[in-house]
């Protein structure tokens, strides 16, 4: 009997199955989150956020404030999940991945930015049809 070996996760699977099928496996795919100041990519929505708002901390900060102090929501940010490993070669278009399988893409408005903490929210319906 053969056994299959995940490269990304080292999980083993019987004989008959080619690929992984584990949702929190790193080859199934990583998330990329995007706003008018750059881009980012990591494992997970939350992950991809932070390390999004990292890259502009003080910038984001002093946007959010100005954003909710003229009545807005927050600073505005795009997500989605790409269906390939994070080392995929794919571009970037407007702001979106181009060249790739893309899912689960949704509007967010980043809240509150400090030191230590990212808080951003989705309102309802902010979902987008990627299929």
């Amino acid at each position: 009997m053969k056994k299959f070996t995940c490269e990304h996760c080292g999980r083993v699977y019987d004989d008959g199955v080619l690929a992984c099928t584990s949702d929190d496996c790193p080859g199934n795919g990583h998330y990329f989150a995007s706003f008018g100041l750059g881009w980012a990519t990591a494992a997970t929505r939350d992950e991809v956020v932070n390390k999004l708002v990292d890259g502009f901390r003080s910038d984001v900060k002093r946007m959010t404030a100005n954003i909710h102090k003229d009545g807005g929501l927050g600073a505005y940010i795009w997500t989605c999940k790409v269906n390939a490993a994070e080392d995929a070669k794919y571009s970037i278009e407007y702001y979106m991945p181009k060249g790739v399988d893309i899912s689960d893409a949704k509007e967010h408005y980043i809240t509150y930015v400090s030191a230590k903490k990212v808080a951003y929210h989705t309102p309802a319906g902010m979902e987008y049809a990627t299929k």
